[in-house]
């Protein structure tokens, strides 16, 4: 197919092209015929330095992202090998320039002889190279070698692996257009005849096939960890079932489970991610559902969801909600992000530049001298700057914390040497100290002027590097000092311990006083790297202790390991102690760089380590990946125990800059790794960029697993340095980048500024996530139902008729699902253990948090041995062993002789509750009645739940059970009268069996004890067994409820009292029916739907939504939104949230609640918890 005739290189010195001049060479002529030629390629492996960039690295995250696109990215297996003929050559000077030159970006340069006439662009990478001609693509696939190894050896040839990809029916017009030139040029010297040279050939950072079928374009460029990447980019209005393909490959060409494209080309294999679309207007883009669709020709196509033809669609994946530059032509440093209630970031750094982008700033120019601090506010959207500002004097002032009130009031701290003129505004400290000083500046939500601006310091140099508020307004401001006379007030701490100290301080809402201010610190040099506030107004620092006598105070740690350590210190509220105060570390060096508490006071420390015995706990990661990792350590309110700790990193670098916690206690991290197999999870970007990356990485609430982990940058250095978190879920991180490809979407700034480094933003948004689709993401033909979810959200467990979503399903009847909302693959869980599809529906109860075992109803007789009742039976799915058993029997085993419903089970699997009209699960059932039933699966004993203290048996029905975690509460609704004393309302009520007690009682009251005067239902119970939820029409179970609906009512049962959950933030009631509640392990946030138009501002579709009630915060959220926040067009409804708080599932008739929902059906939609 094509020979490449010579040696190239890139040009490290001499002449480049004009970027702004320089003339793109005409598109080579199109050949009459366009060959589709199999044949083997022989290839000369250039002597010196190409491109060499690792290739690989999946994008296919299931994240929303502003970006969404079909990937063209290459994914070369670890088992690829193949060498080329090489000329000799001595193998040092190319290992060198490969070092020099690795992570540089995909360069394609047009065919000026050095490829065969067919070709016209050719470009070159580590592991792979590919030619380009008028309607194909083809890729070369080289050897991998371990680390050190020669990539091929001289003299020897050996067969390369090729794939193609050939594009069918292309318009004759099409022509190819080269993008943007790049820096440097390729040089082909063959011989001695110097007429056949190629000199100075132009390298292009993209290239376009225009018009490629009629309205559609074929963009190919670099893409996230330099891979070919190709895009389809179709008008409005052109039809995209032209874009058809024909893969070839020596071996199999196949989509896989994930929805790939597989090309085996036997010692090789390429994978093309699997499609994934998007729209864009007004600045939002929204997803398109996408598959590939292999024809019975062989032909492959794009399979589109519903989409709207009047806007352009783009075919190919990203990964952010906005990524965005932020500089001038010097160098930019972003030190610090924080985030606000709706979601603005405000990014604070240094800068060198005269030319920062500012934008409605207090202070319009630079200050003059070394560099200013500057104060960035980006909207909610990335879509623009709310304000833009230097903060300077004429000496050199940088900022390096940042924290917002809830006001949108911007608390800054870092540090000025601009003696005379930096801007003091009623200030605690008007007077420069000396040397440079601390500062700490308020400024207002508009950023138009300084509500408050204080030096803080003594004679000598202070630095503050950390900011924390608090609900009252306070600042908490963090630092080092060499000042012996900084100025303390109320410290426990009065004097500086040695060469540098800590310090600590407390400045008041008004900005005119400090609260306290103290040194902490030893005889040697110590720092204080970060400060975070807990509800009872305590600071928690960390930071660097080099000082063996550093002040510790019951420490879980109390001597130094190394020559530093990181240490951890809680004060008191009013400064004058320290609750505890710890060193961290092992053998090496640590030092502790951020830090964050959540709402019960733990406190999460982060990172750098070099020791191997670093104290770890519960951990994800045990030992140290190699070099110096980061690490995560999660303390106890008083830190007394290390509740987990991680080390995080792979064989090269990794540091921990910032640290951030969600509602539910989720981990989110962010720093710098320079290591190619730092442990992704579910990443956004898979591959390493180069230089050094980003890395955030969001770690579960128990600290055991990353819920996704991923680099973040280009082909240079990139560093974050700070992360903060919004009330959905949405990470927004910040720092630094030296790299002209940052990966940008969405971008208020497109380009790199200039200058060492540039600041940058990004934020990374969860998703809304069709559960019922296939595994290649196809929408399935029929509506689903009744959803669950697992802890992590990765799982959720659902009901369908549809035939489609799984091979073979061809019962015709109901079947339950699991879908893993990482990968995207679906299974069918209501089938025998050899895999026998039931043989009559089934309709789903609960999956486990862990998603291990799923229960479910069925009325199929032959997904166990020996079912020959002929009624409706509880079943469990072990999804780790493929196993099903039947539930719904009694003790000895007997099969019931009624149908039984509703399942529900306990996180360990062992208990299983459930409601039967069997009479003979249990011995002396005579009432004739649906009752409740445990199954202890570890015992094998059935007992009933519905009877009354005294063990009698209930006079009418009862449903709908929920269990308690250890097994001990179960909760149901029932008719019957006689389980509790003085049952006289005549209505359903909910009841709580207390199992170790044996008795059972009424939760359907006031709190004062007063029974319902209507239909209480539904019950849920929290894990943890402390309240129990459930819909109500009675209107005297709390005072004031006048609305005449149905309600969402809690009760706690250790009150016990009742309270009302279906409000509004302020407590108002809703003006319209709420019901179906679910609720989270620890009793906080209650799920339900509710047809009421005014629990939250902007309700305007006149549906019914679903709502997560904050019970701690009495916030009210809506759950049934699209991914841009749009409201469903139409209804949602049976919701579930996972144990842990932080993921949703429901069910809803809505079409735009993801983009391409064509089927006209109900579908199950997961999301986290806004």
């Amino acid at each position: 197919m094509t020979m490449w005739k010579g040696t190239r290189f890139m040009r490290a010195t001499g002449r480049y092209p004009d970027l702004n001049s320089a003339a793109a060479p005409p598109s080579p002529a199109r050949p009459k015929s366009r060959p589709h030629s199999r044949r083997r390629v022989a290839w000369r492996q250039p002597v010196t330095a190409t491109h060499q960039t690792p290739l690989g690295g999946s994008r296919s995250m299931p994240w929303l992202i502003a970006m969404i696109a079909l990937a063209g990215s290459l994914t070369l297996a670890p088992s690829s090998t193949v060498t080329q003929p090489t000329p000799k050559t001595d193998a040092s000077p190319r290992a060198t320039a490969t070092t020099l030159l690795a992570g540089l970006p995909i360069s394609f340069e047009p065919n000026l002889g050095q490829a065969d006439a067919e070709v016209r662009f050719i470009t070159r990478s580590k592991g792979y190279s590919a030619a380009f001609g008028d309607d194909f693509f083809a890729y070369m696939l080289s050897p991998a070698h371990p680390e050190g190894e020669p990539e091929s050896t001289p003299g020897k040839d050996t067969e390369v692996s090729v794939v193609k990809l050939s594009f069918l029916f292309m318009n004759d017009t099409a022509a190819i257009a080269p993008g943007p030139v790049q820096a440097g040029t390729s040089n082909y010297f063959i011989g001695s005849d110097a007429s056949k040279w190629i000199a100075e050939a132009p390298n292009y950072s993209s290239i376009r096939y225009l018009d490629a079928w009629e309205g559609i374009d074929i963009v190919v460029r670099d893409g996230d960890g330099h891979q070919v990447e190709h895009d389809f980019v179709v008008a409005p209005g052109a039809d995209p079932a032209r874009i058809l393909m024909r893969p070839e490959s020596a071996g199999r060409v196949f989509v896989n489970g994930d929805g790939d494209l597989v090309f085996d080309a036997g010692s090789a294999q390429l994978v093309q991610r699997r499609p994934i679309a998007f729209q864009e207007q007004d600045g939002r883009r929204t997803q398109v559902d996408a598959h590939f669709d292999f024809r019975p020709s062989g032909e492959l196509g794009i399979g589109l969801g519903n989409y709207d033809r009047s806007l352009p669609l783009t075919i190919d994946p990203v990964s952010v909600a906005y990524s965005s530059y932020l500089g001038g032509t010097s160098g930019d440093y972003g030190q610090g992000v924080a985030i606000d209630g709706p979601g603005n970031a405000y990014i604070t750094g240094f800068t060198f530049s005269t030319n920062y982008p500012t934008t409605s700033p207090f202070q319009d120019s630079y200050g003059g001298g070394v560099y200013d601090a500057v104060v960035t506010k980006v909207n909610s959207t990335g879509s623009a700057k709310v304000y833009s500002t230097y903060l300077g004097g004429s000496f050199a002032d940088s900022g390096y914390g940042v924290a917002v009130d809830s006001s949108g009031n911007a608390y800054v701290t870092g540090n000025t040497a601009s003696s005379s003129n930096f801007p003091p505004v009623g200030a605690f400290q008007g007077t420069f100290g000396g040397a440079a000083d601390t500062f700490v500046t308020k400024i207002n939500p508009a950023g138009s002027a300084l509500v408050y601006s204080s030096f803080l310091g003594g004679s000598s140099t202070d630095e503050g590097f950390g900011i924390a508020v608090d609900a009252g307004g306070n600042a908490y401001v963090g630092g080092r000092t060499f000042s012996s006379d900084f100025p303390t007030t109320s410290p426990f701490q009065g004097a500086t311990g040695g060469t540098s100290d800590g310090f600590i301080a407390k400045v008041n809402a008004a900005g005119s006083a400090k609260t306290y201010s103290s040194y902490i610190g030893g005889s040697s040099a110590d720092i204080v790297r970060a400060v975070a506030v807990d509800l009872y107004g305590s600071a928690v620092l960390t930071g660097l202790a080099m000082s063996s006598n550093f002040p510790t105070t019951t420490p879980l740690q109390g001597a130094l390991s190394g020559s530093s350590d990181a240490f951890v210190t809680r004060v008191n509220a009013a400064g004058t102690a320290k609750v505890y105060s710890t060193f961290l570390g092992g053998s090496g060096d640590e030092e502790g760089k951020g830090v964050a508490v959540d709402t019960s006071g733990n406190a999460y420390i982060v990172g750098q380590t070099s020791s191997a015995n670093f104290p770890t706990a519960s951990p994800a990661q045990g030992t140290s990946g190699g070099g110096s990792d980061a690490f995560l350590t999660k303390f106890n309110l008083t830190g007394s125990a290390m509740i987990y700790s991680t080390y995080l990193g792979g064989t090269a670098v990794e540091d921990a800059r910032a640290v951030a916690v969600d509602q539910t206690d989720n981990a989110y991290v962010a720093g710098i790794t320079s290591s190619s197999d730092f442990p992704v999870a579910s990443p956004f970007q898979g591959s390493f960029g180069g230089g050094a990356d980003v890395f955030v990485t969001k770690f579960n609430s128990s600290g055991s697993t990353r819920v996704y982990s991923s680099f973040l940058g280009g082909s240079s250095s990139d560093v974050g340095r700070g992360i903060g978190i919004d009330g959905a879920g949405n990470a927004f991180v910040s720092g630094g980048t030296s790299s002209t490809n940052f990966p940008v979407v969405l971008p208020f700034q497109g380009s790199f500024g200039g200058g060492g480094e540039d600041i940058f933003i990004t934020k990374i948004t969860p998703p809304v996530i069709r559960a019922n689709t296939t595994s290649a993401s196809a929408q399935s033909v029929g509506p689903a139902n009744r959803p669950d979810v697992s802890n992590s959200g990765s799982f959720v467990s659902f009901h369908s008729p549809a035939g489609d979503l799984v091979a073979g399903d061809t019962n015709g009847v109901g079947d339950v699902f699991v879908k893993a909302t990482i990968t995207g693959t679906i299974e069918r869980i209501s089938v025998a253990t050899d895999g026998t599809e039931g043989n009559g529906g089934s309709i789903v109860g609960s999956i486990t948090p862990d998603s291990r075992y799923v229960t479910y109803f069925s009325q199929a007789t032959n997904l166990v041995l020996g079912d020959t009742n002929g009624v409706g039976d509880i079943f469990l799915r072990d999804r780790l062993t493929n196993t099903t058993e039947r539930i719904s029997v009694a003790s000895d085993e007997s099969q019931s002789n009624g149908a039984s419903r509703f399942p529900q089970i306990s996180p360990d699997s062992r208990y299983v509750v459930f409601q039967s009209e069997a009479t003979n699960l249990v011995a002396g059932d005579t009432n004739g009645k649906w009752d409740i039933f445990l199954r202890d699966r570890t015992l094998g004993t059935t007992e009933r739940i519905s009877v009354a203290s005294d063990g009698s048996q209930s006079d009418k029905a009862s449903a709908r059970p929920s269990v308690s975690d250890d097994g001990n509460l179960v909760t149901y609704h029932s008719w019957a009268t006689n389980l509790v004393a003085s049952d006289t309302n005549g209505v359903s009520d909910v009841f709580v069996r207390n199992r170790s007690g044996s008795t059972t009682t009424r939760a359907s009251v006031a709190t004062d004890g007063t029974e319902a005067g209507g239909e209480s239902q539904f019950p849920k119970i929290s894990g943890d067994g402390s309240t129990v939820v459930f819909h109500s029409l009675a209107t005297n179970l709390v005072a004031s409820d006048s609305n005449s609906s149905r309600d969402v009512f809690a009760r706690v049962l250790s009150g016990p009292t009742t309270e009302r959950v279906s409000l509004t933030d302020g407590d108002s009631q809703g003006d319209n029916t709420s019901g179906f509640a679910d609720i989270s392990t620890d009793g906080r946030y209650v799920i339900f739907h509710a047809t009421a138009t005014n629990l939250v501002t902007g309700d305007t579709n006149a549906l019914q939504d679903i709502f997560i009630r904050d019970r701690t915060s009495g916030t009210t959220k809506r759950g049934s939104l699209t991914h841009d926040g749009s409201e469903a067009n139409d209804i949602s409804g049976m919701s579930a949230i996972s144990g842990d708080g932080g993921h949703i599932v429901y069910q809803s008739r809505a079409t735009n609640l993801v983009t391409g929902d064509s089927n006209s059906a109900q579908d199950v939609f997961y999301t986290t918890r806004p």
